[in-house]
């Protein structure tokens, strides 16, 4: 029902050679239809609600990439097809969020009711399969066992290979008892839910059983198109609680957001930026140099003791960018691509292109940080360009202010133009509000 894939990698440290290729082909033909099914079982809402939610962790000895995610698909589909097993999460060796911690513990902490470690050694004519059998909170293992077979077929892989270790775990379950139990998440279909083990979807039906072990915790966020971001949490102390996830609708103009930050922590400016999509957005942003701060540093001599910096310039801009990460992540990364004029007030000419550089471009990297999507800090780096600029003018004009920059430029690529100069890092720090 809750399924994920990742790639599972142990190098071990002997080589065997790697397993024929002949093998691995055979046995993709002969597992493609029995895979896909298991796959299908494992993504729809269950037929069932008994059974165990169970960890899983595989570790491959000797070079065996080729192989690793077909043996690593045949066992999810075994396991999800037995009875004892409603569910699985998958443990990743040396590369989980528990860091060292025993499986029993990860399989704790993730309402899990069982975990199953399974190490495969693949030689050129034999292989090696052991298995552990593990019932949180205890950590050692109340089974384990190890068999030396020969190098499956196709169909064996896919029906008898895993029989020993799925045997075990089906004993195991069986000996100790232990009850089934499960959550109800019910909302809208196609709601993203977060925090209850692996990502899960709500189906058509808008209701999904999760199976966990009670009394549990659950810490949650969903995101769902066209509605706000929703997160809680809920004590489960029985079997069959319904936890409900709320819908709020996004207003018509909720795409809008409005930035309020400090250009190279000295000079205000303002931007509005429109999500396109949830990972493309637009912006216009407007800089303004009347009045910001002023930032001493090392290379200040002067006697000006002003705390105020002023330039009668006003930079309007505009941009995109790509979010890297989901909507409702507390912490998101993002870049940006900003083209902005350079727009001079000077006394008896009134306002015209600034000469010395007229126009710039911005390529930024950024992050922001909120619990809520309606107000976020941000930080962006970014390295500014002006491709059409008299270097040694723009250097001269800047006097010594503001913060240190490096800055590389030359002269000019084609016959008319001065010159280009680019300057970094230039930094943005504010806060983003979502209207």
């Amino acid at each position: 029902m809750v399924n994920t894939r990742d790639q599972r990698h142990s190098g071990g440290a002997r080589h065997h050679g790697c397993v024929p290729a002949a093998i691995l082909l055979m046995a993709a033909l002969h597992m493609a239809p029995i895979l896909g099914a298991g796959t299908a079982l494992a993504a729809q809402e269950p037929a069932r609600t008994t059974g165990l939610r169970c960890r899983v962790m595989v570790e491959f000895l000797g070079p065996t990439d080729s192989a690793s995610q077909l043996f690593a698909d045949s066992l999810d589909s075994t396991l999800i097809q037995s009875a004892s097993v409603l569910s699985i999460a998958h443990s990743v060796p040396g590369a989980d969020k528990y860091g060292e911690d025993s499986l029993a513990l990860r399989a704790e902490r993730d309402a899990c009711s069982v975990a199953l470690q399974v190490s495969l050694e693949l030689r050129p004519e034999s292989s090696s399969l052991g298995w552990k059998v593990y019932l949180p909170p205890r950590e050692e293992p109340v089974a384990q066992g190890r068999v030396e077979k020969e190098l499956p077929s196709g169909r064996s892989l896919a029906t008898t290979f895993w029989q020993e270790p799925l045997s075990a775990l089906e004993a195991a379950i069986a000996e100790a008892e232990i009850p089934s139990s499960y959550v109800t998440i019910v909302g809208a279909p196609g709601t993203k839910i977060h925090g209850i083990g692996p990502e899960i979807v709500l189906p058509e039906s808008g209701e999904v059983d999760v199976p966990l072990v009670i009394p549990a915790y659950l810490v949650w966020s969903a995101e769902a198109d066209g509605a706000r971001t929703e997160s809680g949490n809920a004590r489960v102390e029985e079997s069959g609680k319904r936890l409900e996830i709320p819908r709020h609708p996004l207003r018509a103009d909720s795409r809008w957001s409005m930035d309020f930050s400090l250009l190279g922590f000295s000079f205000p400016e303002l931007s509005a930026r429109y999500d396109v999509r949830d990972r493309f957005f637009l912006r216009a942003t407007c800089t303004q140099y009347f009045a910001g701060l002023y930032l001493r540093n090392s290379s200040d001599t002067g006697g000006d003791s002003s705390i105020i910096s002023s330039y009668g310039l006003l930079q309007p801009g505009m941009g995109f960018g790509y979010l890297f990460s989901r909507r409702s992540a507390p912490f998101r990364f993002y870049s940006s691509l900003d083209l902005f004029l350079r727009l001079a007030f000077i006394e008896d000419e009134g306002v015209r292109l600034e000469p010395v550089a007229p126009w710039g471009s911005c390529l930024a990297l950024g992050a922001d940080w909120g619990r809520d999507a309606s107000l976020r800090l941000f930080l962006e780096m970014g390295i500014v360009v002006y491709p059409w600029a008299d270097r040694t003018l723009m250097l001269a004009s800047w006097n010594g202010k503001g913060m240190g920059r490096a800055t590389i430029g030359g002269g000019g690529f084609i016959k008319g133009q001065p010159g280009w100069l680019a300057e970094f890092p230039q930094p943005r720090v504010g806060l983003r509000i979502r209207l």
